[in-house]
């Protein structure tokens, strides 16, 4: 998936050294320009990181406050566009996340390729030993297969019952 983060990233050190060799040229000459040139790559592949960081921190920053109970609501809504984020989050405080399988699944076997695609990523980052569950899954596959695919979990989400947001790990 392509971003506006990512189009920062690539666009900043061009503007870097177009803005830095244009300055050297404009006030050392030749000497200048092929100093200015790398420094303003080095510098805009820099600053074009720093809004990708700022997110991240504002992302964590956001999760940090929130109760174990908002983000699990947050991770049922079927808006959710991080499930990931949100089920490391749950994991890395402790929580039981097997009992949000069934949404997951729900996820996987979605007609939406978004909703596919963000199910599959929460599936490869919070439960990385049931890939092996759902062999050849692709999230860009038709919908039909996909829900075929990923039966399989089916097994394991009927195990979780009832998601639980409350049981913890110890």
């Amino acid at each position: 998936m392509f971003t506006c983060f990512h189009l920062i990233q690539l666009i900043a050190p061009l503007f870097g050294a177009i803005i830095l060799g244009g300055y050297g040229w404009d006030n050392f000459g030749i000497v200048g320009c092929a100093i200015g040139i790398p420094s303003g790559l080095v510098l805009g592949g820099l600053v074009g990181r720093l809004p990708l960081y700022i997110a991240f921190k504002f992302l964590a920053l956001r999760m940090g406050r929130m109760s174990d109970d908002e983000l699990i609501s947050e991770l049922r809504d079927p808006t959710c566009l991080t499930p990931n984020v949100h089920l490391l989050e749950l994991n890395r405080r402790g929580y039981d996340i097997r009992g949000e399988l069934p949404s997951i699944h729900s996820l996987l076997a979605s007609e939406s390729v978004d909703r596919r695609t963000s199910g599959w990523a929460a599936l490869t980052s919070a439960f990385p030993d049931l890939i092996e569950k759902v062999p050849g899954y692709s999230p860009t596959a038709p919908a039909d297969d996909c829900g075929q695919r990923c039966t399989p979990l089916l097994s394991m989400t009927e195990q979780c019952d009832e998601p639980k947001s409350r049981s913890r790990r110890f």
